[in-house]
């Protein structure tokens, strides 16, 4: 039996937030044909984990968010515009 594993979520709010997970992207070409262009028109707030491994679909203008730090450590966030 294959699992079926989620690349999006969407949690309703307003605005709503989509959570997409590329990780189990292993060629960019894959995502185009995952149909999400649609998360990015504008409407929802998009959080993407694994970018790198769809760099095609992600927009030019973003904030890239890197966190630092495991287990019970404390974590380092840290925020950066992208234009």
């Amino acid at each position: 039996m294959r699992r079926q594993l989620s690349i999006r979520h969407r949690y309703d709010g307003d605005p709503p937030i989509d959570h997409i997970d590329f990780y189990r992207i292993e060629d960019p070409r894959e995502s185009v044909e995952l149909g999400l262009e649609e998360a990015f028109d504008g409407r929802s707030i998009v959080l993407v984990e694994w970018w790198r491994n769809a760099p095609d679909i992600i927009p030019e203008h973003r904030y890239e968010i890197e966190i630092e730090g495991a287990g019970e450590q404390p974590r380092i966030v840290s925020l950066r515009p992208v234009r």
